[in-house]
């Protein structure tokens, strides 16, 4: 049975919430996938009636106790919470967490100055944080082009022993027309997702693509 894709977040807005569910909503058809708004408290063991995610930031780990952005937190600290939940373990999905807390991750045993998201097995974390102050269009294409790179990762797109990959931060993919390509900047994430997303139903190239449709689990 194919693992569905689950949303939970915190503090977001309404009209990010749409762009969200908009964006879900395509990487749902594009996978094949059910999609579930779990929210603001998802059932995620039987001992407790609901978990809140302001709970679930409150008990990951602050790495930067106030920055420019307020406090930082270990995104893996949050992964670990919902990956050994009790649901995840008797029916695992694909639980895309979204944050208006800014996150990091270690990266070589030093953790990074920050990250726009981080994707590990069955879970996605997007930090809405920094791109929070963007003008429109900017900012909604931010946010689905952040969405639709980590759904790619948590899918495993770019790997397999293509040609058109590099291993840099993980593994991406480098047609300059694809939604996983990487960018190590605001800027450089805006120009990949503009040239990703210039043909609507499109934004993974062509053999991205068909990794996406051979994803079974």
């Amino acid at each position: 049975m194919k693992k569905p894709i689950c949303m939970m977040y915190e503090g977001i807005k309404d009209n990010e919430k749409r762009i969200i569910i908009d964006t879900l909503v395509k990487a749902s058809k594009i996978y094949d996938r059910k999609l579930m708004n779990l929210g603001r408290k998802p059932r995620l063991n039987s001992h407790e009636e609901n978990i809140d995610t302001d709970m679930i930031i409150a008990r990951s780990k602050r790495v930067v106790q106030l920055g420019a952005y307020g406090p930082r937190y270990d995104a893996e600290d949050i992964w670990y919470q919902i990956s050994n939940s009790e649901k995840m373990k008797r029916n695992p999905f694909l639980a895309v967490f979204f944050t208006t807390k800014d996150i990091t991750v270690k990266m070589g045993g030093r953790y990074l100055n920050f990250c726009y998201g981080y994707t590990a097995g069955n879970v996605v974390i997007i930090s809405l944080t920094r791109i929070r102050g963007l003008e429109e269009p900017y900012k909604k294409l931010m946010i689905e082009g952040l969405i639709m790179h980590e759904i790619g990762h948590a899918f495993g797109l770019c790997l397999g022993g293509r040609s058109n990959t590099e291993n840099n931060f993980g593994i991406h993919c480098t047609n300059p027309g694809c939604v996983m390509n990487q960018g190590l900047s605001e800027k450089e994430l805006i120009y990949i997702f503009k040239e990703a997303f210039k043909d609507y139903h499109r934004c993974y190239c062509p053999q991205c693509m068909e990794q996406a449709k051979l994803v079974y689990n």
